[in-house]
């Protein structure tokens, strides 16, 4: 079979999907912020779903008119005592730090692949990351007050050096918070006595 495609002109109106990370992050915003907050061309994947129930079980009332999200925000309270994150890195690692601003005990719980994805490698490298970046941050440091180097802070390596402690901190934190949720997990106490026991 012969295919000809001829140029042509297109024309007409497209509304690209939402990002999922934005829409995560602007309904943790929204919890947090004081009044009503509007989202427009609101995510409706699973891990925005996961955010929104998040955000409503902390506290958050969420009206929908629309293509339009409406969210009033509150103080972080406890409305049931577990949150589930869905399969969303993001999300463990975004509304841990918000959840603790409760008063009240919650237990963070994921599905599917969150669950079983391998988080002590994220901790591992982030680790690792985190202890580069602080080196070469010491190694510039030494060279500005030993060797009388100036403008260290305008050199991309400084940039670098930093890039890698925040991304390191960021793998570190989602390896430990991943680790505490998958060793909580059900399934991972009957792997444990299956193996101890060879059954």
């Amino acid at each position: 079979m012969i295919v000809k495609i001829n140029p042509s002109a297109i024309t007409g109106t497209i509304k690209a999907p939402a990002s999922k990370s934005s829409m995560q992050r602007a309904c943790a915003l929204a919890l947090l912020a004081n009044g009503q907050t509007t989202i427009y061309n609101a995510g409706h994947s699973n891990d925005d779903l996961a955010a929104l129930e998040i955000i409503k079980k902390l506290g958050a009332t969420i009206e929908v008119k629309d293509d339009e999200l409406h969210i009033t925000g509150a103080d972080v309270n406890e409305i049931e005592e577990e949150i589930n994150c869905g399969e969303s890195g993001l999300g463990i690692r975004m509304f841990a730090p918000v959840t603790a601003l409760s008063p009240g005990q919650f237990t963070i719980n994921g599905t599917g692949s969150l669950l079983k994805r391998p988080m002590h490698f994220f901790g591992l490298w982030g680790t690792l990351c985190f202890m580069l970046g602080f080196g070469i941050f010491l190694w510039l440091t030494i060279s500005k007050f030993f060797f009388d180097v100036t403008g260290l802070t305008q050199r991309p390596l400084f940039f670098f050096a930093l890039m890698l402690m925040i991304i390191g901190t960021q793998m570190f934190l989602a390896g430990f918070l991943g680790e505490l949720v998958s060793r909580n997990a059900a399934d991972r106490n009957n792997y444990l006595v299956e193996k101890k026991l060879g059954v």
